[in-house]
């Protein structure tokens, strides 16, 4: 088993906006050329859902059957749970509420660390302060991490404002 696991979700990106998905435009260039050396695989999927607490509740509960809350409840085959068996240290951090987390079992999450613990930062610098987040961090000595970002989600202007001039604007027409 890997010393670390990630698993860094993107609120709302589509896909066919990636440049390592394809996309025309290198929107993407440090993830197209991790993916391209190997560091970093990526699966194209399908949400369980349009609401991000819903589609995460399905994500992290993955069940053969989306519609059927026993088992989601049960958190059996929750990836949190399983890694805390295999000797991982859990962690969550978030530049989302942990509202998030409200279908999740949080007993099997050592780690929260959410929009609430750094409001401010978040506010200023939306998701870029997850670099500060992650800098300030204690890691375990093998960690299972889900970042949950934000910034990609609408209204695209209004959560890059704090980065204006660093972006061409591309026409949208």
């Amino acid at each position: 088993l890997p010393d670390d696991i990630w698993l860094v979700v993107f609120d709302t990106v589509r896909t066919d906006r990636l440049g390592f998905a394809g996309y025309g435009r290198d929107t993407t260039p440090n993830l197209s050329r991790w993916i391209n050396d190997g560091e970093v695989e990526w699966r194209r999927c399908i949400s369980g859902s349009v609401a991000t607490s819903a589609a995460i509740t399905l994500l992290l509960n993955t069940v053969h059957e989306p519609g059927n809350m026993v088992e989601i409840r049960r958190h059996a085959a929750n990836p949190m749970r399983l890694a805390k068996q295999h000797g991982y240290t859990t962690h969550w951090l978030s530049t989302q509420t942990t509202s998030l987390l409200s279908g999740m079992d949080v007993s099997d999450i050592d780690v929260i660390k959410a929009q609430e613990d750094a409001l401010l930062q978040i506010s200023q610098h939306r998701d870029d302060a997850m670099l500060s987040m992650l800098d300030q961090h204690a890691w375990g000595k093998r960690n299972f991490v889900v970042i949950m970002l934000r910034t990609a989600h609408m209204p695209y202007i209004d959560n890059y404002r704090h980065r204006r001039g660093e972006f061409a604007r591309w026409p949208d027409g």
